[in-house]
């Protein structure tokens, strides 16, 4: 019995069809397709990363070369997974020499269609000498059955070349997504699922050094549960747990396009709001402040109510020129005044001056 295939799915086409657009975007623009460069370039086709796309286009409109250098930053900044070391280089490895399988694969296409051609012109050339020979019948007989079969054999290198170039896109497809995978999970906090501080710190360099140079509005948001320590003893770290999810949440549910939302640490949570006024980053987050307040904390298995949860959130915006550190610790400062004047409230940087002040009478 005959074994049945089955068809392949349309993502699979999907693809396959971005695969092969990589590798002529790669020739096109002279790019040697390592496994830098295929990434790259598939994230930005397949639209998987917006950010790198709006990079890799502005670099595109200026003009510059899309040199190795500039690529290689793109990948290190958007897609250079992280994990197990080992790994990651067992599989960029793999990736590569896939990457010059099929590079080899379409250079041998590119020769036997030079020679397809050369036979065909040929085919010309026996035409007419066959209708203008002494035996015109058996010429043009053989003449047909030469082209004949050279047409057979390209049909069948076309064949090989597609079952291979299908096979190679398949083990690409998987490759890709192990190290998507590994990536995802080393910029990931495991329990609340929004980035962790390796994420944040990156986020956070990126973000102020665009805002610095397109001369932007940049806020960034700490946010800290309340009582959260007291709600741990009482009720347990698992019942914690969910708090915190929860929290995650509601800050990811209610920030959209550009920001960020990260775990800082412990019950801190930072949400970073680019081409932000201080005022927007300051009704945003009261916004925030307000949705998570309206979320009840219930133990199914019992139905007991546990009460609601609030937060303190403190806000402050980018200032040219100062490092990370006076930045965020400046939006602490912000939250922990909020906290010190009654929790389940938003304060900004402003509010800092009227502590000094009201400190110093």
């Amino acid at each position: 019995m005959d074994e049945q295939r089955a068809a392949p799915s349309p993502a699979h086409g999907k693809a396959r069809q971005t695969a092969l657009a990589v590798i002529e975007a790669l020739a096109k623009f002279g790019l040697a397709p390592t496994p830098a460069n295929y990434s790259v370039w598939y994230a930005h086709l397949a639209g998987e990363n917006p950010e790198l796309s709006r990079l890799l286009d502005r670099h595109l409109a200026s003009g510059h070369a899309l040199t190795s250098e500039a690529m290689d930053d793109l990948w290190r900044r958007h897609c250079l997974p992280a994990g197990d070391p080992q790994m990651v280089m067992a599989t960029s490895a793999r990736l590569g020499s896939i990457m010059s399988e099929i590079a080899a694969q379409m250079s041998r296409a590119g020769t036997d269609t030079e020679r397809f051609g050369g036979a065909v012109a040929k085919f010309g050339e026996g035409l007419v000498g066959a209708m203008t020979g002494p035996d015109a019948a058996s010429a043009l007989r053989q003449t047909v059955q030469d082209m004949l079969l050279e047409t057979k054999r390209m049909a069948e290198q076309n064949r090989t070349l597609e079952q291979q170039l299908k096979g190679s896109t398949v083990e690409i497809d998987t490759l890709r997504a192990s190290l998507d995978e590994m990536r995802r999970a080393a910029v990931t906090d495991g329990l609340t699922g929004v980035g962790n501080r390796k994420a944040f710190d990156a986020a956070l360099k990126e973000s102020t050094a665009e805002a610095a140079q397109a001369k932007h509005a940049l806020c960034l948001v700490m946010t800290d549960v309340d009582h959260f320590k007291k709600f741990n003893d009482t009720h347990g770290h698992l019942l914690g747990d969910e708090v915190l999810k929860l929290v995650a949440r509601v800050l990811k549910a209610g920030v959209k396009g550009r920001d960020t939302v990260a775990r800082y640490g412990g019950e801190e949570f930072a949400v970073i709001l680019p081409e932000t006024s201080l005022e927007n980053a300051w009704r945003l987050a009261d916004q925030l402040r307000e949705q998570l307040k309206q979320k009840k904390i219930t133990i199914k298995s019992t139905g007991k109510d546990l009460g609601r949860v609030t937060a303190s959130l403190g806000v402050a915006r980018y200032r040219a020129g100062e490092s990370l550190n006076d930045f965020i610790a400046r939006a602490d400062a912000a939250l922990y005044f909020a906290k010190r004047n009654g929790r389940d409230r938003v304060c900004d940087e402003r509010d800092l001056s009227d502590d000094v002040a009201g400190a110093a009478a």
